[in-house]
């Protein structure tokens, strides 16, 4: 019998065996990417520093007459970003989701569907990671009140009550649920950006005073924000015209920091309140010459409108358009420049068309409608039609 020449003859067997490896080795590679895929996917989600309302729960009535919890978390939401926008301070805003627009991914275990990022919370709980960006909340009505109550994860839960109108209608209750719900989410995760729009947008002493209590026990310690809390408080007495408060508490701020550029900015407020222009625009010179490369293009542009303030009333209108026109050249969404533009144009140069023009910029920007009744600078123009039509689309129901 002839024997076949070594290493030619057809081997089933080891045929077998190299595949056999092959698929081993491919089978090891693929459950090592899953892994490694798994692995990135549950520290981006246990890492992910947006906040998220996981829950709002509401009664039965409140489902089957289309306010559901998602529905009103969805609203919460959207009220973040509409006062982040009228903030004009996107630039250091934190990313806000509803459980709807995080909605999550079942996978079938055992036969029953389990979500994913249920699991990555187990998992996070059990190392002892856990999340701090939760919001939750939950609707009730007492008697004749809608209550909510609201907790931001860490924090002390807050309780809210809105009056039941006599019809029975829950949509303007529910509406002022939603703004206490997104101030206080602001309050406690975001209260730079919740200033702004108090002192930017609202223009609303009393509250950014009583931010300003709170915000100073938050940063008890930290001599330099201590410093921009009271520049906010001293600016708050300012929009309630108590300049002689206001000082006090500029001078109160200086004894933290001397280099806080907003104490200068307010102290200058405060100085052409009591129409001392000269001295005014020193301070404003001061406040810019203390700005810091790190400060946000946002804070430049009130630098700048103040200064167009203090030249307005010095007389210099040439010079105060200029620094307007750099304010909004620096920030094209700060909609207090455009304001102060439209009086300009009213007082000095008697254009009521390019005042009109400019004050509704000022309101698609978000200024605040309602101060335009507390400005006496406005005072002639108030029974203008034009101007009633203009403050009825943007003031706030």
């Amino acid at each position: 019998e002839q024997i076949p020449a070594p290493g030619r003859s057809f081997s089933i067997l080891r045929l077998e065996e190299r595949v056999t490896a092959i698929f081993s080795i491919m089978a090891k590679l693929f459950v090592i990417s899953v892994l490694i895929v798994a692995a990135v996917f549950v520290a981006r989600e246990l890492s992910d520093s947006s906040y998220y309302i996981q829950n709002i729960e509401v009664p039965e009535a409140f489902q089957q007459a289309g306010f559901s919890g998602n529905t009103i978390a969805t609203r919460i939401s959207r009220k973040l970003n509409e006062i982040i926008q009228r903030a004009s301070t996107a630039e250091s805003a934190i990313s806000y989701a509803s459980a709807s627009a995080k909605s999550d991914v079942s996978v079938d275990l055992i036969g029953v569907g389990v979500p994913i990022r249920g699991i990555i919370e187990l998992i996070g709980n059990a190392v002892g990671i856990y999340r701090k960006n939760k919001i939750t909340g939950e609707i009730t009505i007492e008697g004749n009140t809608m209550v909510l109550e609201l907790e931001v994860i860490g924090e002390k839960p807050e309780r809210f009550e809105a009056p039941l109108d006599s019809s029975g209608n829950w949509g303007v209750p529910l509406k002022t649920l939603v703004t206490d719900a997104a101030e206080t989410i602001l309050k406690y995760t975001n209260d730079d950006v919740l200033n702004a729009y108090y002192g930017n947008a609202l223009q609303n002493g009393e509250k950014v005073i009583r931010l300003s209590k709170f915000r100073l026990e938050r940063y008890k310690g930290n001599r330099e924000k201590e410093a921009s809390v009271y520049a906010a408080w001293a600016q708050g007495l300012v929009h309630q015209k108590k300049l002689d408060e206001a000082l006090v508490k500029v001078e109160e701020g200086l004894k933290y920091s001397t280099e806080e550029h907003r104490l200068y900015h307010v102290w200058a407020n405060i100085l052409r309140g009591q129409k001392k222009f000269e001295e005014s625009l020193a301070k404003r010179r001061l406040a810019f010459a203390k700005l810091k490369p790190t400060d946000s293009k946002k804070r430049r542009a009130v630098i700048m409108s103040g200064m167009a303030s203090t030249m307005g009333a010095l007389g210099h209108g040439d010079s105060a358009i200029y620094y307007l026109d750099k304010a909004i050249e620096i920030d094209p969404d700060f909609s207090t420049a455009y304001y102060n533009q439209s009086l300009h144009y009213l007082r000095h140069k008697h254009d009521t068309t390019r005042f009109f023009e400019l004050l509704e910029t000022s309101l698609l920007k978000g200024f605040s409608a309602a101060f335009i009744y507390r400005d006496d600078e406005m005072e002639g123009m108030l029974s203008d039609q034009r101007m009633v039509a203009l403050i009825r689309r943007f003031e706030e129901e």
